[in-house]
């Protein structure tokens, strides 16, 4: 049917907190569902299964704290926050490529895993601005990519590989944190140089 499958698992070690996230797109990227779960200092902190129909988001979200249900009204141009950084391409799925310079606007449904044992996994919708910064060709442990390179919200800068939207570099230097691809595999091999 075109849509895609996202597996991811982020051990971030810096704040003891461990992220599994199984993300599903449609064949343009909008996001059709997720399930997370995730770990913090104090133990299991919940599961979510998010499901995307049409204009509306519903979270149920399984934890210590209980159980918890959102529905939320959401626009055509929507992401989903799940924090594993390598999903991060899949947020500027309604850009053309081709449209350097164009801020784009859209909102994010994200989720709040943090340490704090106190609260559950629930979602928020927070705005998501972008602009393409045009194509750019960048080295990373994993190769040599041609890239579309996005600035996201003003405050970090991305570079993606199309047509699949892998997230080939990360930086904020704000926060002085820099993520890069270190491995990369293609059934042929087209994009890797």
């Amino acid at each position: 049917d075109g849509s895609r499958t996202l597996i991811m698992w982020h051990d971030l070690f810096a704040r003891n907190l461990q992220y599994t996230v199984v993300l599903r797109a449609a064949a343009n990227f909008r996001p059709l569902e997720a399930f997370t779960s995730y770990w913090s200092p104090g133990g299991f902190k919940g599961t979510t299964l998010i499901t995307v129909n049409g204009d509306t988001v519903d979270m149920e979200s399984h934890g210590p704290l209980g159980t918890f249900t959102q529905t939320v009204k959401v626009p055509e141009k929507l992401s989903l926050g799940t924090h594993p950084v390598s999903g991060d391409g899949w947020h500027t799925w309604y850009d053309d490529p081709k449209a350097k310079g164009v801020q784009k606007s859209g909102m994010t449904y994200g989720l709040d895993p943090g340490g704090d044992m106190s609260r559950p996994v629930v979602g928020l919708l927070v705005p998501q601005q972008f602009e393409n910064l045009g194509k750019e060709k960048i080295t990373v442990r994993a190769g040599t990519f041609d890239t579309v390179h996005y600035k996201v919200a003003g405050a970090s800068d991305t570079w993606v590989l199309m047509p699949d939207r892998i997230l080939i570099k990360m930086s904020m230097k704000s926060r002085g944190i820099d993520y890069e691809l270190v491995e990369f595999a293609s059934g042929d091999n087209s994009e890797a140089r």
